[in-house]
């Protein structure tokens, strides 16, 4: 992954500040606007916090704050709460919670297990594809808050590419990470925080970086600043060019623009100067390169540095030892599945089935999936999935970049460089340009691993040709560069005792290394795509699924942390849904037990569950368990409510109702209420409510579309109000008397909502829902990022405030709803629930 991006000199930082000021300060380190809400808060917060926005960010900026002054230990609500004053006590509530379930703090090493905010007990089973930093993070997270977790991994070893090898020979070893290497920028680094739990040091990269010519020689000082500011200036001007192309920028490389702004600018007269010019900045366009693990002329310049606004700040730094260390902390407690290459993924059996996973070490079955292979694995098509992936998704996994970064790591009898500096760098020549990524970065682990190990970085379009050049071929010409710049100085070269060079791109288990954005890519969408959940059971984590923080170590962590909060919001969403469900359906049905635990045949030996030798492991939880559960509590009804037990507000676009047992109407406890079924005029006036509701939303053109929601408003110059009446044929008064009493509703703040189920991919057919939203629930649904999962989840949750009802208990606001809607349209329907 991504070792660093260019970074720009920033000014020392002040020591006399406030500790509001250092709250703030904390919250943007991490990634939250320090005087304002994040996207998710603007999402997740209800209407009375968010009229409170000033006091809830410094309440937020403080529980922050306070846990990471000591991340060693579990900070509860009110840990969280006693510094804050008590008129502002509530917002803890809010600010602990959306805080503990995202990750941003209680994550990482040794936090106690199943302590959050939720009070059931989870028995929902999950599978985390792919043991890299997402998805031990996604585990780890999922382990804590008491999810049955088993992680499979297709290598034989965890880590992904974050990979820290040992070199040994003779009586000399060290080691070296041949993936991720560098964890950038320390302040508000998630990394940082685990290397604090596991009580490890952390070493500051020194900002020298020696560069050399053939000899041994250094470019001239003026040469050398002069190539930085035009490198820097160009970077600038290329900014400039891509605002005057407009649109046109999507279709352009960063390559591109780089030249032709380039070639306008005036050659040095000294040609010695101009050529050290010339190279030393092709030497930063490899750096670059690197930075991106891409060609310039394959970066799309509309977007290639859109996600530079959070760009973690403070120190850069090795860790001792190497990342793994991190990698291994996270997951000591986790079963895991090593040598487990999946091969195919189901999620055909709707959103209440299992997920059945295939492996080469047997089949997989469990509640939810988080996936978290790397996106070259999804361009090859690696894993097929059942259903194909939403197009969405095909799409963006089509057009961002992945590309290549290699390294040569070798291994010396002792240290023969200057060792005051952890890298230095060669300026290679420029008649062939593809090859400035050649060796043109060396990293020195020899204070880190116990070891004299120099890494040498391959980037670029050179990095590409490298897969292809044979192993003692490539150590030939590290030795002869090494040699070139030191022996001139008198210093001797020893041969190297061990040697390894990476070939990222040819490894099946990942096909590169790490996402940029390329030509043709929407940059933060295609991010979002590749983010999207599937199904409310397919998740997917990544560097590649994160906008803000790709190609980065701690952008994948931050994406597991992220799928787990998603995972978690899922099941818990479902089970509210599902328990309505059941109780509406049976009131004497039960969950059937927890079967979340490996089958007894499964943990005989408890050695194979790293071994990775059983043909086939069920992880079943509730959602693979009963037909009744499966058959009775989408949230959508997606399984098109043929029991009518759908907790979902269903209608059918042919405006017909059904089966006879669909005009029941299913009061509290789960009993019949047979007055419906007795009342023929009930059943005729609901048929007309669903007949003319479906002729509103196909005869008119709607006030609002977006996704699968279209939305008609009461005109402003409607009554003021409608006193709701009381349902006769639902509940007694003493069965639910405080919601069916007559309250007065302000019409001219509503709106008539339909959700058409049918047009999302797999969804059932000729099925829809409708209900009553404000105009202010309907601009939250509208901006919710996501897509129409993403919306469809917002809807039935708590946070929006909408009850789903059961297609019987229709809403008694939608005819007069209806009504008011049809009357200004010049339309005559007439309905009545009454």
């Amino acid at each position: 992954m991504a070792e660093s991006k260019a970074k720009t000199s920033r000014p020392s930082r002040r020591i006399d500040i406030s500790e509001e000021d250092l709250e703030r300060g904390v919250s943007w380190n991490v990634g939250f606007p320090p005087d304002a809400l994040s996207e998710e808060e603007e999402i997740l917060l209800p209407n009375s916090v968010l009229k409170r926005q000033e006091a809830y960010v410094s309440v937020r900026n403080h529980v922050l704050a306070r846990w990471r002054c000591n991340v060693n230990r579990y900070m509860n609500k009110e840990d969280a709460a006693s510094k804050i004053a008590q008129k502002h006590r509530d917002l803890v509530h809010h600010a602990w919670h959306i805080l503990d379930t995202l990750g941003f703090i209680n994550f990482g090493i040794n936090m106690p297990v199943n302590a959050s905010s939720s009070t059931r007990d989870p028995k929902e089973t999950v599978i985390v594809i792919g043991a890299g930093l997402a998805g031990c993070a996604a585990a780890n997270q999922l382990q804590r808050w008491g999810y049955k977790v088993v992680l499979l991994e297709g290598r034989n070893r965890p880590g992904g590419r974050v990979h820290t090898a040992r070199l040994e020979g003779g009586d000399c070893s060290g080691v070296v990470d041949l993936g991720g290497s560098i964890i950038t920028g320390i302040d508000g680094n998630p990394l940082a925080v685990l290397a604090r739990q596991l009580d490890v040091p952390m070493h500051g990269i020194t900002s020298r970086c020696p560069l050399y010519l053939e000899g041994g020689k250094e470019p001239e000082p003026d040469v050398d600043e002069m190539a930085l500011k035009q490198h820097d200036a160009l970077l600038e001007e290329c900014t400039g060019y891509r605002d005057s192309m407009g649109d046109s920028a999507q279709y352009l490389s960063l390559g591109t623009a780089f030249g032709v702004l380039r070639n306008k600018r005036q050659r040095l007269e000294d040609p010695q100067k101009d050529e050290q010019l010339q190279r030393m900045l092709h030497w930063h366009l490899a750096n670059a390169e690197f930075a991106n693990a891409a060609c310039l002329k394959a970066l799309s310049l509309s977007h290639w540095d859109q996600d530079d606004a959070w760009e973690m700040m403070g120190e850069h730094v090795f860790l001792p030892g190497g990342n793994l260390r991190l990698v291994e902390g996270l997951i000591a407690k986790t079963p895991i599945f090593y040598n487990a290459v999946v091969e195919s993924v189901d999620y055909s059996g709707g959103s209440n089935g299992p997920v059945v996973v295939n492996s080469t070490s047997g089949t997989f079955i469990a509640d939810a999936v988080v996936v978290t292979v790397p996106l070259g694995v999804l361009k090859h098509n690696v894993i097929k999935f059942n259903p194909t992936l939403p197009e969405e998704k095909r799409l963006a996994i089509r057009r961002l970049g992945f590309g290549i970064l290699n390294k040569v790591a070798l291994l010396f009898p002792h240290v023969f460089w200057d060792d005051t500096c952890d890298t230095f760098g060669f300026i290679n020549k420029i008649e062939d340009p593809t090859e400035r990524g050649m060796f043109y970065l060396f990293y020195q682990y020899s204070g880190l691993g116990g070891g004299a190990v120099l890494a040498a970085l391959v980037a670029g379009e050179a990095a590409i040709k490298f897969e292809d050049v044979p192993a003692d071929v490539a150590v030939a010409r590290v030795m002869s560069l090494l040699r070139d710049i030191h022996e001139p100085k008198g210093i001797t070269v020893p041969d190297p005792l061990q040697a390894v060079c990476t070939r990222w791109g040819r490894d099946p288990l990942s096909y590169g290394s790490y996402s940029s954005v390329a030509v043709g890519s929407t940059g933060s969408e295609d991010y979002d795509a590749m983010a999207a959940t599937v199904s409310n059971r397919l998740f997917f984590a990544g560097e590649a699924t994160i906008k803000k923080w790709p190609a980065t170590m701690h952008g994948a962590f931050l994406s597991g942390l992220r799928e787990a909060a998603k995972v978690a919001q899922a099941f818990r969403t479902t089970h509210k849904t599902r328990k309505t469900a059941l109780t509406k359906e049976d009131p004497g049905a039960t969950l059937s037990p927890s079967s979340s635990e490996v089958s007894s045949s499964d943990t005989e030996d408890s050695d194979d569950s790293h071994g990775g030798r059983r043909q086939r492991h069920k992880l079943i939880g509730k959602r693979s368990r009963g037909a009744g559960l499966r058959n009775g509590g989408s949230n959508g009804g997606s399984n098109g409510g043929s029991n009518g037990g759908s907790p979902s507000q269903l209608s059918s676009d042919e405006g017909a109702v059904g089966e006879e047992e669909d005009l029941i109407h299913r009061g509290s406890g789960g009993k019949a209420d047979w007055k419906d079924r007795a009342d023929p005029e009930a059943g005729a006036r609901l048929a007309k409510l669903v007949v003319d509701l479906d002729k509103l939303f196909k005869s008119e053109e709607p006030d609002l579309e977006f996704g699968i929601f279209s939305v008609f408003y009461v005109e402003p110059n409607s009554s003021a109000s409608v006193a709701l009446r009381k349902d006769e044929s639902g509940p007694s008064p003493s069965d639910s008397e405080q919601e069916m009493e007559e309250e007065a509703v302000d019409l001219k703040d509503l709106a008539l909502v339909k959700v058409d189920l049918a047009s999302m991919r797999n969804g059932p057919p000729s099925c829809a829902m409708h209900h009553i939203l404000s105009r202010s629930q309907v601009a939250e649904l509208r901006d919710v990022r996501g897509g129409d999962e993403a919306r469809l989840t917002l809807f039935s949750s708590p946070e929006l405030g909408v009850k789903i009802l059961g297609r019987q208990q229709l809403d008694p606001r939608l005819s007069e709803v209806l009504k008011l809607i049809a009357n200004t349209r010049g339309l005559d329907f007439n309905s009545s629930t009454e």
